[in-house]
């Protein structure tokens, strides 16, 4: 089985990431600590706000959790949340279009 989560910020019900995993508890572990590695508006987000980022499971899934994912993301975006998962181009560099912010309306299982 996998998780379909959105990382938000406690007591705030925007979704600003959304990811798939079959553990939740180590990817939570791992977003907490993996924006020493890499200077993205993610992780600059989570650095920012380490102690309050939560994760939020959104959907269960059996199969395919890349396609869910995918279906999950523009479900978010059109309900206005602000992303920070990048749209991957078809050719060339990232553009200012590539990097879309948006929150969502889940199920709420809290992970700290």
């Amino acid at each position: 089985m996998y998780y379909l989560y959105g990382l938000h910020l406690e007591g705030d019900e925007e979704i600003r990431y959304v990811g798939s995993t079959n553990n939740p508890q180590f990817r939570l572990w791992a977003h907490l600590n993996e924006y020493k590695r890499r200077d993205t508006p993610k992780n600059s987000w989570i650095q920012a706000n380490r102690a309050a980022v939560r994760m939020k499971i959104l959907q269960t899934v059996e199969n395919d959790p890349c396609s869910a994912e995918k279906w999950m993301i523009t479900g978010l975006r059109k309900a206005g949340h602000r992303l920070f998962n990048v749209r991957r181009p078809r050719a060339g560099a990232l553009t200012k279009q590539d990097l879309v912010t948006a929150p969502c309306d889940v199920l709420g299982i809290e992970l700290k």
